[in-house]
């Protein structure tokens, strides 16, 4: 069903040149609305923009829940991701491969092992558009024999990817329509990631930046040295499990400067694998426990109520906590996310989405028993990703302009 094999790819580079010898090199990083024409061509309302939002980070958050149990009931040492029929990341890596700098697409995945294209001849695949990858016309290709179902392909000094000859045809989501996106990068921190495979050349270490909404921006994805870890960075430990996911410990949240003062151990990973806190790429909302939720969401309607702002009906589709304004409301309440040795303080739009002047909706959601830090809470956050000694850091930049 699938195929490994190893070839050439020519990255694109900023500031360096991809040889055995590099140190650092960067990725274009781009939001998906901005690059596939299937979905900025819809023209969303901010109402319809906040479903897809809900929509797609629900798909996200269920999928990791799939996943990890799959890890967890998997004997095998390496196991594989289960089955999807649908899958989408808000960020997308662009990318050249093999020595005739064929450009690519690929969904950029903190929750991913395993790295693939979607090759030419597929046989039953989402619509692509074109360029696609041609092992057959390779210089660089070279198959690898294997026993696994599952699909790779590979790129410097022998990187293992993914060459995929079978997907739904819907993989991608935007019901079989043609899509820009080739594949997955994946970069969770098992030994097969994309990341960990050039932990050689670039010391385990990789950032991004995450551009708001609002900026209509892109960033990069770095690697090595220019993955810079300012001295002035929070940092956290990652948590090592068998998931290969990035948990942190979360000792407390904090609303308007005050703890909430949850019992200790709330937010920690149990040892049936359930909570834990971890920072992911691919869902744009962050979900916390129903618990959790109940405390945090009675504390915001408590300090809104203040304001004389009542909730909006949270009946239909939408299941967010929102509020209607007669002009634009400026008083938001600050918020911290308190890790264990760093504390991550957050601006409104980390934690509002902003359909307009007179509206905000809360993008936080109850339905997860992990906590997954979503990508709305990690914008203007530099986020360094070190794993040769298993530390995240951040700190506040302007994506925009410092990327």
């Amino acid at each position: 069903m699938g195929l490994f094999l190893l070839f050439f790819i020519a990255l694109y580079l900023r500031n360096s040149s991809a040889t055995n010898n590099m140190t650092g090199f960067s990725l274009e990083l781009v939001d998906r609305d901005s690059i596939d024409s299937s979905y900025h061509s819809k023209n969303f309302t901010n109402a319809e923009k906040l479903e897809e939002i809900i929509r797609s980070s629900q798909a996200r958050i269920n999928w990791l829940k799939i996943s990890r149990l799959s890890t967890k009931n998997q004997s095998h040492v390496m196991a594989l991701q289960p089955t999807v029929d649908h899958l989408e990341n808000r960020y997308v890596a662009k990318l050249h491969i093999s020595k005739d700098r064929i450009p690519q697409n690929m969904y950029f995945d903190t929750a991913s092992d395993l790295t693939w294209i979607q090759c030419h001849h597929c046989a039953s695949c989402y619509p692509q558009e074109k360029p696609f990858y041609w092992p057959d016309a390779s210089k660089t290709f070279q198959p690898l024999r294997c026993n696994y179902a599952t699909e790779h392909f590979d790129g410097i000094d022998g990187v293992i990817f993914g060459c995929a000859r079978k997907t739904s045809r819907n993989f991608f989501g935007d019901d079989g329509k043609s899509v820009r996106i080739a594949g997955l990068l994946a970069m969770d921190a098992s030994p097969r990631s994309f990341v960990m495979q050039l932990a050689r050349h670039t010391q385990g270490r990789f950032s991004h930046c995450f551009v708001p909404d609002f900026a209509k921006s892109t960033s990069y994805l770095r690697f090595g040295s220019n993955a810079v870890d300012n001295p002035n960075y929070r940092r956290t430990q990652i948590i090592r499990t068998p998931y290969n996911l990035y948990y942190v410990k979360l000792n407390d949240i904090s609303l308007n400067g005050q703890h909430l003062n949850f019992p200790r151990g709330t937010f920690d990973l149990k040892a049936n694998g359930e909570g834990g806190c971890i920072f992911d790429s691919g869902s744009t909302v962050t979900a916390i426990s129903p618990a959790a939720y109940k405390v945090v969401e009675a504390t915001f309607i408590n300090y809104f109520t203040g304001y004389g702002l009542k909730p909006t009906s949270k009946g239909g589709k939408r299941s967010q906590l929102c509020y209607k304004t007669r002009g634009r409301f400026k008083q938001f309440p600050s918020m911290t996310l308190h890790f264990q040795g760093a504390d991550l303080q957050l601006e409104s739009f980390n934690v509002f989405y902003h359909g307009s002047d007179n509206e905000f909706c809360l993008l936080i959601m109850p339905i997860a028993d992990t906590t997954i830090i979503g990508v709305a809470m990690q914008m203007d956050l530099r986020v360094v990703y070190d794993l040769n000694n298993w530390v995240i850091s951040f700190g506040r930049e302007r994506c925009a302009y410092r990327a």
